[in-house]
């Protein structure tokens, strides 16, 4: 599937519900046997990395077999060519993801919230979430890892990331290689209730502090996941 370009004024809509992947007709990407004296074609894995204990390899055919199965019937747009609807299948990235143990207390939501997942396609094309985005104390977005669209397994093409409340596709990353996880370090406790207030001296001094902040926290997060990413090893194999 060709990557879909960002267009900013559409609404989408979408609905997600739990699937089973036994009833998806093999199509053009299909992972069925092959003709006699046929090569079987390569399976695509991606890579799950980082700041994970247990980094794993995984094929779309992992994907479809080792997690439930949700479905979700999109419509995003297009720049080029407008509105797109598609029907995916596959297993929600946070349920992925968790398997592989983030280095996260799963206990403290404020540690949880500095992660971020940086997603990475076969075409180069990059994106990123933050885990508070896929967090059901959060944001709850059931983002999938598709295994299957409109019908068609995309074990040959590789799996999609699936975001089914943008309004456009450009976070709709295809043949995916590579999800890095990752967090922001200085994860803590501050700003809980009963935590002392920040006193400033000044509105300027309060301005300037928070644009130096957050323009060194945005320095700091684009250099780790650009250095991630850049740094992964080829994943078009099958995983061992």
């Amino acid at each position: 599937m060709t990557r879909p370009s960002h267009s900013p004024d559409p609404t989408p809509s979408a609905s997600l519900s739990p699937h089973s992947s036994a009833s998806a007709n093999p199509g053009p990407h299909s992972s069925g046997s092959a003709g006699p004296g046929t090569p079987p074609p390569s399976a695509v894995a991606l890579l799950l990395a980082g700041e994970v204990e247990r980094p794993v390899s995984l094929t779309v055919a992992d994907l479809r077999e080792r997690w439930e199965q949700h479905r979700a019937d999109v419509v995003f747009h297009c720049a080029t060519s407008g509105p797109r609807h598609h029907v995916f299948e596959g297993p929600l990235l946070r349920e992925v993801v968790d398997t592989a143990k983030p280095a996260f207390d799963a206990r403290r939501r404020k540690d949880r919230s500095r992660f971020l997942l940086a997603v990475t396609g076969g075409d180069g094309h990059h994106t990123v979430l933050s885990w508070a985005e896929l967090d059901a104390d959060f944001g709850n977005v059931p983002v999938l890892l598709a295994t299957a669209m409109d019908g068609e397994r995309l074990d040959t093409a590789g799996s999609q990331l699936v975001v089914p409340s943008d309004h456009c596709g450009a976070r709709y990353i295809s043949a995916i290689t590579n999800v890095w996880v990752g967090g922001i370090a200085g994860g803590g406790e501050g700003g809980c209730p009963g935590a002392p207030p920040l006193a400033a001296t000044t509105a300027v001094t309060t301005d300037v502090s928070a644009a130096t902040t957050t323009a060194a926290t945005t320095a700091a997060v684009s250099a780790a996941v650009t250095t991630a990413v850049s740094t992964q090893p080829p994943t078009r194999a099958t995983p061992t």
